[in-house]
């Protein structure tokens, strides 16, 4: 978790502070002017990275069974964020829809894998 996080948030810092310029020059003005939504994107990715990471921990300590509701709960949450932002906010309200479908994910993902790792470790 610790490395995803890391990575994620050197690509943040990276975008945060480069975004504009090197989007002007591979893609031009149009795509450097919308520098805060790639910086914005980038947010989102590192809180996937993480999740991601939760995730196949779940997978390796056979936290099976949680897996599709949390699912259903955090497609939910991306619907219902979709639903209320990108319409008022474009393309910031897609991606802070899917930060919060992320953030679900993360929680919930952490907490079934938390009670089974103890339970490893006791049983050990």
């Amino acid at each position: 978790l610790a490395v995803a996080a890391g990575i994620g948030l050197s690509g943040l810092l990276t975008a945060a502070l480069f975004a504009r310029p090197v989007l002007q020059v591979v893609y031009g003005e149009e795509y450097a002017r919308s520098a805060g939504v790639f910086v914005h994107a980038m947010a989102l990715g590192t809180v996937t990275y993480m999740a991601a990471a939760v995730g196949f921990a779940m997978s390796a300590a056979k936290c099976f069974r949680a897996q599709a509701p949390m699912f259903v709960l955090v497609v939910a949450t991306i619907l219902g964020g979709s639903m209320a932002w990108i319409p008022s906010s474009g393309l910031h309200g897609a991606i802070s829809a899917l930060m919060l479908g992320a953030v679900v994910q993360l929680t919930l993902g952490a907490a079934v894998l938390l009670p089974a790792v103890q339970l490893a470790s006791v049983n050990r």
